[in-house]
């Protein structure tokens, strides 16, 4: 009796291991959402001769989008300080066309596409107020009537400038000469903004340098408005950003806000946002460089590890996960794929030579992504494939605003440095249109 036991108990393990490791020699099963490929598509938009980055602003948008897909971009050219705007239209076909042109320019403009369908345009001067433009229908000239000049205080002016459009109203953040960031808000219409509110309050210091916070990048959702900005504590000397900072307020009351870090690192090292959007569900997704040391300051602190990290937290949740996605410490864009899935990819060159007399034209660029399925628990490889990649020094990537599109594809653009002339302070720049799309 025992003997019939033993023998059935062994051909039952038996079984049980053959059926495991029949289990463990099968593929694994990928999910029907999973992509593993990012194919870009680039097109040469034009060269500018200017004096500053056409992009300069940093992942505030240069691009508009129509709902049937017509393209508007942003050109940036001339000198300092009073350079010029070129809005072209591009094609399906790619054919270019210039609707509409601004002197008297500072900085880049910013380029919002409203629920009518109807681009408005954000523009800073030196000299002047600052002016929000909406154009009309067929964008083929500027409407008049919903002008607006200033920023809602006395002076007008305003430099590195956010802005963003969630329903009838648009949002504009900005640093005065004080260096204090302030927020004002007004209905698309009309022509006068309301009382900005002092968001974080700037130093001037022309020893250890100054205090701000600066380049606002906006994204809604439900009740509230987001902006993420970089904290400079030694600008105008060594114009190092060393800590990333959200800002959260009513749409109802925007002078109700919050704010808070995100991460920060010790003074001398970079920790500086190139992208913020949130996702379809409500995550709230930040990029950003981390670690690279501009200067030391003596004080022996340890140095965070170098990378493109990606911070991630739930609207309604406090606490943010801090993700260290790709090695390189150069700007990263986000882009939302189907079943809540976050790619991360970037640009950036790669010497062919360590030596550091390399001329200029052997310098060629390499695109690298990563993907998580869990909102950054586990991060997967991405491959990246597409026809004429590379392409000299470039830098700068900039989105389209991410949800005014389809899951898995965005548009954005991005530069490459040609030349430099020293002696008058100008560069030649190559401007470029790319499109992103998880397959």
């Amino acid at each position: 009796m025992k003997s019939t036991i033993k023998y059935v108990i062994l051909c039952s393990l038996i079984c049980c291991v053959s059926f495991e490791y029949a289990l463990g020699a099968l593929p694994e099963k990928k999910s029907k959402y999973n992509s593993d490929t990012l194919l870009v598509s680039i097109e040469e938009i034009d060269t500018l001769h200017t004096w500053a980055s056409p992009l300069w602003g940093h992942h505030l948008p240069k691009l508009g989008i129509t709902k049937s897909g017509t393209q508007y971009v942003a050109k940036y050219s001339g000198s300092y300080p009073n350079s010029n705007i070129d809005i072209v239209q591009r094609s399906s076909e790619g054919t270019l066309k210039t609707k509409l042109h601004f002197n008297n320019a500072y900085q880049p403009s910013i380029l919002l596409m409203d629920s009518e369908d109807r681009m408005n345009v954000i523009q800073n001067s030196q000299t002047a107020p600052m002016m929000h433009f909406r154009t009309d229908s067929k964008i083929e000239s500027i409407d008049v009537d919903t002008v607006a000049i200033g920023n809602g205080l006395p002076d007008g002016r305003g430099w590195y400038v956010g802005a963003g459009i969630s329903g009838n109203k648009i949002f504009l953040s900005y640093v005065t000469l004080s260096y204090d960031l302030f927020l004002t808000w007004k209905n698309i219409g009309d022509s006068i903004w309301s009382t900005p509110v002092v968001i974080h309050p700037g130093s001037i210091d022309p020893v250890i340098g100054n205090h701000s916070w600066t380049r606002p990048k906006f994204d809604f959702y439900g009740e509230h408005g987001y902006f993420v900005v970089n904290e400079v504590s030694d600008g105008s000397v060594k114009n190092t950003y060393n800590a990333v900072v959200l800002v959260t307020f009513l749409l109802s009351d925007p002078s109700q806000f919050k704010t808070e870090y995100i991460d920060k690192v010790p003074q001398g090292y970079t920790a500086f946002t190139t992208d913020f959007s949130i996702s379809p569900d409500g995550m709230l997704v930040c990029t950003y460089n981390k670690g690279g040391q501009i200067y030391n300051t003596g004080k022996n602190e340890k140095p965070p590890e170098p990378g493109t990290y990606v911070a991630i937290r739930k609207h309604s949740k406090k606490k943010w996960d801090l993700h260290r996605v790709l090695d390189s410490p150069t700007e990263g864009c986000v882009l939302y794929g189907k079943n809540n899935s976050i790619c991360v990819f970037q640009i950036h060159p790669k010497r062919e030579s360590t030596s550091k007399n390399i001329p200029v034209d052997l310098v060629n660029a390499y695109w690298s992504a990563a993907i998580t399925y869990d909102n950054g628990i586990h991060w997967e490889n991405v491959v990246v494939k597409g026809s004429g990649l590379e392409y000299i020094a470039p830098s700068h990537l900039q989105l389209s605003k991410q949800n005014a599109f389809s899951l898995n594809r965005t548009f954005g653009l991005f530069q490459d440095l040609l030349s430099t002339n020293e002696e008058r302070k100008m560069r030649f720049y190559r401007l470029y249109w790319f499109r992103a799309e998880l397959q």
